[in-house]
């Protein structure tokens, strides 16, 4: 498929990671936000997390259509 690759450094997007329970579920484009979500989650889960930055933007740029019977 093809995908577009964007490296920006203005636009700063975070995520929030607690170490060995779960995906990040949201972005920040704000680090105190981000860094105040972290110390929350870790207080409550009681382990490791972190404020994780995204260098590289992968998007996919289109959608394929296969007609597989004729009606």
């Amino acid at each position: 498929f093809p995908v577009t690759i964007t490296r920006k450094e203005k636009n700063n997007i975070y995520a929030v990671m607690v170490v060995g329970k779960y995906a990040p579920q949201k972005v920040y484009t704000n680090y105190e936000e981000a860094e105040e979500e972290a110390v929350r989650l870790c207080n409550k889960e009681r382990m490791q997390t972190y404020v994780l930055k995204a260098v590289t933007s992968v998007t996919l740029n289109d959608v394929t259509v296969t007609k597989l019977e004729n009606n």
